[in-house]
């Protein structure tokens, strides 16, 4: 009877685990952010198992482990050309003709600090990252 309640309560945490991530995974994956974050707490499960047993895409259910690596997969490819179709790029649009039009009389120059002035700069940006 042990065995038998113990191997229940096991099944039904797996089982609860694995919702649990599927159900953060369907609700971010339209956001690259919080799906990577998703993505490394399943990967650094300290639980030895796979957090992910399925994997629901629309009204498909994806078992098997390839399949969900290769669906993740094929959506973190597919987000940029997404994105870049959302994009209005008006195909005239020359970057070179762009560039030669663009005011740049600026320089970007560095010069030599001693180390107390690298330490003075240091306390500035501290003083005025407290404002």
């Amino acid at each position: 009877m042990y065995k038998t309640l113990r191997k229940r309560v096991t099944n039904t945490i797996r089982l609860s685990v694995s919702k649990y991530y599927q159900d953060l995974v369907n609700k971010n994956k339209n956001n690259p952010k919080n799906m990577w974050k998703t993505i490394d707490k399943i990967l650094h499960n300290t639980s030895g198992t796979a957090a992910i047993s399925e994997l629901r895409e629309e009204d498909v259910i994806v078992k098997n482990q390839i399949q969900i690596i290769d669906k993740l997969n094929e959506h973190f490819v597919n987000i940029e050309p997404e994105f870049a179709r959302r994009l209005e790029v008006n195909p005239d649009d020359d970057p070179i003709k762009y560039l030669n039009s663009v005011d740049i009389n600026h320089k970007f120059s560095f010069k030599i600090m001693n180390e107390e002035a690298v330490l003075t700069s240091l306390n500035d940006a501290k003083r005025w990252q407290g404002s």
